[in-house]
């Protein structure tokens, strides 16, 4: 459908990162029913919505150039959001304006976001949806943690030894599909 050559090599490596992406999420209680929840089906929607994003935003690039293609994306995305305001419009008007400071700060950043992975997407959706996959905000957290220590939570050290260790294989393997 885009035309993207994708090799044996590839299909290993994003197989490795998928699997590497499960223990980047281990914990003590992780069980083997836990991938049979309603919670992993919800999951697996939003991983099929966004390799469906990825393509679609390579076909509209291609056909409306970048930046139409981003403005009209982040335009629809508000009147989406506006079709779910009955859902929350009672705890919009009890919450006071000061505790929205942070989602300014995660508007920008969302803003930024989705214009950095649309450029992304222009050139490449296989290897741009699996990069995208890594577990960055896992390692900014451990990262920033050291200031806060709140922000973790509380595991055992082996539990963050499978993780950080699945979290830099994923990196390698990607890092690796990119020069391929």
């Amino acid at each position: 459908m885009l035309g993207e050559k994708i090799s044996p090599l590839h299909v290993i490596l994003i197989g490795l990162i998928f699997l590497a992406g499960i223990f980047v999420n281990v914990d003590e209680k992780l069980k083997l029913k836990a991938f049979f929840r309603p919670a992993m089906a919800i999951v697996m929607l939003f991983l099929l919505s966004l390799s469906l994003f990825g393509v679609f935003t390579n076909l509209a690039i291609a056909e409306n150039g970048f930046w139409a293609t981003t403005l009209w994306t982040m335009i629809i995305a508000q009147i989406m959001s506006l079709v779910t305001l009955p859902l929350f419009w009672k705890d919009l008007l009890r919450t006071k304006i000061k505790r929205y400071s942070g989602l300014l700060v995660m508007s920008i950043a969302s803003a930024v976001a989705a214009v950095t992975a649309n450029a992304a997407y222009a050139s490449n959706v296989g290897i741009t949806s699996v990069i995208l996959s890594l577990p960055f905000s896992m390692i900014f957290t451990i990262c920033i943690s050291t200031f806060n220590p709140r922000l973790m939570e509380h595991h055992k050290a082996k539990i963050y030894a499978v993780r950080v260790a699945a979290a830099g294989f994923m990196l390698l393997a990607a890092l690796e599909l990119s020069r391929v």
